[in-house]
C-alpha cells in the first residue's frame, strides 16, 4: 500500500536538540575542546551596565566560527543557515521556538567591538582549534568585514 505523509503540528515540541545532533558532528568536538569563556572578560568594556540586553558575545563569536568552519561567506546566509540547522542551533543554545539573530545584529556587534577585539578573539579561537587538531594547514584566510 502506498503511504502518505500527513503533517499535523504538534501541541508541544520537545526542546532537547541534543538528540538530533550526531555524536561525531564537528560542532560537538568544537564545543568539547574550545572554551570561549574568555570572551566575556575581553568584551565587557564595550557594553553598558544597564539597558536592553545585547546579543551574547560568545554566541556572536560562535556564529563567526560556524561561518568559518562551514564556509558560509555572508552574514545573511549565516543567519538563514542558523535559523534552519538544528546542529547550529544546538551549538548556539537556541531552541526551535526562539528566533535567531539577524544579519544587522551581527553588523552592530562587529562595529561595537571593532577590528582589534574581533581579530584578537578570532585568532585565539582559530589557534585553539588548531591546537585541538580541528584545523589543518598553516595559512588561514578570512574576511574581517
Amino acid at each position: 500500500m502506498q503511504g502518505r505523509q500527513y503533517t499535523q503540528k504538534p501541541l508541544f515540541v520537545d526542546g532537547d536538540l541534543e538528540k538530533f545532533v550526531p555524536k561525531n558532528h564537528l560542532l560537538r568536538k568544537v564545543n568539547k575542546l574550545i572554551n570561549l569563556g574568555f570572551i566575556y572578560d575581553l568584551t565587557q568594556p564595550y557594553y553598558a551596565g544597564k539597558g536592553r540586553p545585547s546579543l551574547d558575545p560568545v554566541v556572536f563569536f560562535k556564529m563567526q566560527l560556524i561561518s568559518y568552519l562551514f564556509g558560509i561567506s555572508s552574514d545573511r546566509r549565516l543567519c538563514d543557515e542558523i535559523q534552519c540547522n538544528i546542529a547550529y542551533r544546538w551549538y548556539l543554545g537556541y531552541p526551535l521556538d526562539q528566533s535567531t539573530p539577524t544579519h544587522s545584529t551581527l553588523t552592530r556587534v562587529r562595529d561595537r567591538l571593532g577590528l582589534k577585539v574581533y581579530k584578537e578573539v578570532f585568532d585565539k579561537i582559530v589557534k585553539d582549534c588548531q591546537d585541538a587538531g580541528l584545523i589543518e594547514g598553516h595559512q588561514i584566510i578570512t574576511d574581517h568585514t
